[in-house]
Parts: structure tokens; sequence; C-alpha cells
């Protein structure tokens, strides 16, 4: 598909942060993203009437509570669903300058999609200074130039993840393992895994509103949609 057509498509925008740009392949390794549930604490299963052991159930496309009975909305009666389906495809929202021309001439190469645009992601440390750089939950479609599937949906804890899990949310190990089971000797959870913990404490309360880290900081552990992604590069012309 050419990138109009991705575009007509992909009727709805995530929100990435710079770094997590940078890590979508071919750059990097992120091929999965966590978003927290929201208004957790207006929802009930219908069976037991609690809230337990939060499950997807993708035969049906809504939460189940571990009793087997679905999850809904106190207020509304409704089903709990994620926002996205498996085969959706959506476009990344990033930091951008809505600008025809960088500021500093001759200095940032023009995106070969959409010449109109520049990319916190593509521009060296040196020359960030060049743009009056725009939130990313502002950018248009018009702006996309990045575009995933929606090809898996779990429900999971940042607490949960393990370090391939952790790998795959776009976080390089500089450590080396020590033998199969990636264990040291001087600590039981091994050094890789509290090397890969820690940057993904760091990342994951980087991404949240400071003000609701309470809530949905890595403490909390809150309960979260996954999205498996893999890219879709547009067609030329």
């Amino acid at each position: 598909m050419t990138r109009a057509e991705l575009l007509a498509i992909a009727k709805r925008g995530v929100l990435f942060s710079t770094q997590m740009v940078q890590a979508l392949p071919p750059r990097g390794n992120k091929t999965r993203t966590m978003r927290a549930m929201k208004d957790v604490e207006q929802w009930a299963c219908w069976k037991c009437g609690t809230l337990h052991d939060v499950e997807y159930d993708a035969e049906f496309g809504f939460l189940v509570c571990g009793c087997g009975g679905a999850v809904h909305d106190k207020d509304s009666g409704r089903e709990i669903v994620p926002r996205h389906k498996v085969g959706d495809i959506v476009y990344v929202k990033e930091t951008f300058d809505p600008i025809l021309a960088c500021k500093a001439e001759d200095i940032c190469k023009e995106n070969p999609y959409v010449h109109s645009y520049h990319y916190k992601a593509d521009c060296a440390p040196e020359y960030l200074f060049c743009h009056k750089w725009r939130p990313s939950i502002f950018m248009p479609r018009a702006a996309a130039r990045t575009f995933l599937r929606i090809t898996g949906i779990k429900v999971q804890r940042p607490k949960e993840l393990t370090v391939s899990e952790i790998e795959r949310e776009g976080l390089v190990c500089n450590l080396k393992p020590f033998g199969s089971e990636r264990l040291c000797p001087t600590c039981e959870a091994g050094k890789v895994w509290c090397a890969m913990r820690d940057k993904w404490i760091s990342l994951w309360d980087s991404v949240q509103n400071k003000k609701e880290l309470p809530v949905y900081g890595y403490d909390a552990n809150p309960i979260c949609w996954v999205y498996e992604l893999e890219s879709v590069v547009p067609d030329e012309g």
C-alpha cells in the first residue's frame, strides 16, 4: 500500500516518545507497546461483582475476570474492549516541527515522504535547537510517516515483564549473560535482569504523567493493554 492508502486506513494514532520512535524497526527492536488501562476503579465483573486476574478474551474481544465473567463499566454496563483490534493499522504520533524549512539552512535532511515536517527522532542532538518542537499528541495525521499493524493483544502489568519482553519494548541490554540462565553468583535475579529492570522502570515512569505516577507508575503496577506490533512500510509512489 502507498502512504496515501495507509493514511486512509489508519484512523487512529498511537503516541510514542522520541526514544521509542527511534527503537522501532528498522532502527531498533521494538515490537510491542504497553498502555495502562484507565478508570479501572469503575469496572466490575458481571459474574462475581469484583475484579481479579483480568485477562483479554481474544474470541469475544473484551476483558474477562478470573472467574470467567465479562468485565464491564459500572455506569454504562458496556464490556471493556481495547482501543485497537488485531489487524488494525495505526500511525505513530511523534514529536514534530511543522515547518517547511529548517531554521539552520542545509542542516536537516528532508523526510522522503512528508516534506513539510521535521521529526525530533531524526534530528542530531547538536541541532535540536533549530526547531520549535511540538508534542506528539498534537501531530496531525497528515504528518504521519510510520505505520504499525496490531498483530496481538493481551493483558499484563509492568512488573511481570521478562528480559526478552523488556527487550521487545525497545530497550537494549549491554551486559553479557552469565551462563544459560543469565544469572550471576551474587544476584539471585541475575545481573542482566537487574540492569534491564532498571532501564524498564526508568522508561515506564518517564512516559507517565508525573501527577499520575502514584496510580500508573511502575510501583503502582497498573493493569495494561499490550499490543504486539509489526511495521508496515509504504510502497513507493
